[in-house]
């Protein structure tokens, strides 16, 4: 059986190495720092700096220091101790899945930043956003599929990773993540593309989101506990996705984890 040491390692700094290769929060070209334009999405007060800034914190796993309101008492927990009940199971599990997919996923996310971080035609920029969610979209939907196949399987080993079972703070953490970085990603691009329709993007994203919130309708019912963390986790896309108009995520949001949301939309 792996030591606490080894499995608290593997869950958060499963990305690390990504994080020295992402934009810099001050990244963003100034030419795209749009503050006054508002292309009917994102308000206009949500600059294309702030989207980054929350992004590079989402993907370098630093997502309690923008999130949480006790960032001290947070960034001191060691991970290590959240880490319990390390049952040997065997079998891949949920958060295997979105481990892998995470993996993947950020990548895609990181490269597609670097490129339209440059003083890139806002038309350059949607090509580039448009292929990448695509291939994002691909493999999100096939982690939904595996997901769906792994509970049907054997329920027994859903809560997976590398063979035992995790800290449901860890699990929350990694899936968080992926919602996280996505969200984040097309509110970047939406807000760097403001003088342009941006429909074709967020016709990819709504079959992407839908996916997502399968897989966290799923993991919702078999770890109902996870709620509170992903509840905190997840607030720093609530309101992008109901200006993004995101209402799979939606009304996970409302329906499963109980966030109240800033306005009315229809669900």
């Amino acid at each position: 059986m792996r030591s606490f040491a080894a499995i608290a390692t593997f869950a958060t700094l499963a990305f690390s190495a990504l994080t020295s290769a992402l934009p810099t929060p001050g990244g963003v070209a100034p030419g795209n720092s749009v503050t006054n334009a508002n292309n009917g999405l994102i308000p206009a007060t949500v600059t294309a700096q702030d989207i980054a800034n929350n992004l590079n914190h989402v993907v370098s796993g630093n997502q309690v220091n923008v999130l949480s309101n006790n960032n001290e008492v947070e960034n001191k927990r060691d991970v290590a101790d959240t880490v319990a009940g390390l049952i040997p199971r065997g079998g891949r599990g949920i958060p295997d899945v979105i481990v892998d997919v995470n993996a993947k996923v950020l990548v895609l996310i990181k490269d597609l930043t670097v490129k339209i971080n440059a003083d890139v035609d806002v038309h350059v920029a949607l090509d580039l956003a448009l292929k990448v969610f695509a291939d994002i979209k691909v493999l999100i939907h096939a982690a939904c599929v595996e997901i769906q196949a792994i509970v049907k399987a054997d329920v027994s080993v859903a809560l997976n990773l590398q063979g035992v079972v995790v800290d449901i703070k860890v699990f929350a953490n990694i899936l968080a993540q992926l919602v996280n970085a996505i969200v984040l990603a097309v509110a970047l691009v939406v807000k760097i593309c403001v003088s342009i329709d941006v429909s074709a993007l967020l016709t990819i994203v709504a079959d992407i989101v839908a996916d997502l919130a399968i897989i966290l309708g799923i993991v919702v019912k078999i770890a109902a506990n996870i709620v509170v963390d992903l509840r905190v986790l997840l607030n720093v896309v609530v309101d992008l996705c109901v200006d993004l108009k995101l209402t799979a995520l939606v009304k996970v949001f409302v329906n499963l984890l109980g966030i109240t949301i800033k306005a009315n939309i229809s669900l």
